[in-house]
């Protein structure tokens, strides 16, 4: 159930931190039809997606909920200079990142975190099915494990090269 008004949010929001006491980091809603998942490993993108929702007003942006898609179709060469230099400043060299295009206004970084899923690229007759249902699927596990098993030796080498 929704709030009916930013009062009526307000008052609920107040009452469940007095009853919780824990820190709490909240964001506007912002208004999207579709965010882009960027995994890079020092700087350089290793894999991408834009997820695709259902419906604007659908408040999921995860793959195993909801019916969004996801399409693989990303501009690396725009985004390329833009996680280089995230990466540089930040010193996050290694992670997951979500970006949002609003409706209304500039792209929104929501997260980066070093702990990321790599959602494989289904075969094309999945494609324009809700990817929740790709994930029970053997291939998605075959797919999956082989993305990791890749990522994992991408990190190692990285890791070996900043060694030397």
């Amino acid at each position: 159930t929704g709030c009916s008004s930013l009062s009526e949010a307000r008052q609920t929001l107040t009452a469940w931190l007095a009853e919780h006491q824990v820190p709490c980091l909240m964001q506007q809603r912002v208004r999207i039809s579709r965010d882009l998942r960027i995994t890079y490993i020092g700087g350089e993108i290793i894999h991408g997606y834009w997820r695709v929702k259902a419906a604007v007003d659908d408040l999921s942006t995860g793959t195993g909920m909801g019916g969004s898609s996801l399409d693989f179709r990303i501009p690396h060469a725009e985004l390329a200079p833009f996680v280089r230099e995230f990466a540089a400043r930040t010193g996050i060299d290694i992670g997951g990142m979500d970006i949002a295009f609003p409706e209304e206004g500039s792209p929104v970084v929501f997260e980066v975190s070093p702990i990321f899923d790599l959602n494989p690229e289904p075969p094309a007759e999945w494609a324009e099915r809700p990817y929740r249902e790709y994930k029970q699927t053997g291939d998605y596990l075959r797919r999956r494990a082989e993305a990791y098993a890749k990522c994992a030796q991408q990190i190692v080498e990285y890791a070996l090269q900043r060694r030397q």
